[in-house]
């Protein structure tokens, strides 16, 4: 993630990481706030089309977005 972020030039963007985000089973999840949208990133050109689209360019990517379902 700090790779594909430095990579556009994105020195105002922040990021954590966490073990678990409440949906383990579903994979290395991404979520950009403050739009609150979930990305479920399983590649890391999956990262990089989320910081150029959604992050430098305010775009979601839709193929990626993941659609929550707590039980």
């Amino acid at each position: 993630m700090s790779k594909a972020i430095e990579a556009q030039g994105l020195n105002d963007i922040g990021f954590a990481t966490a073990g678990c985000l409440g949906f383990c089973n579903s994979g290395p999840l991404l979520v950009v706030y403050p739009d609150g949208v979930w990305y479920r990133a399983s590649t890391p050109e999956d990262v990089d089309e989320i910081v150029s689209s959604h992050l430098k360019q305010g775009k979601r990517v839709d193929r990626l977005v993941m659609v929550l379902k707590r039980s």
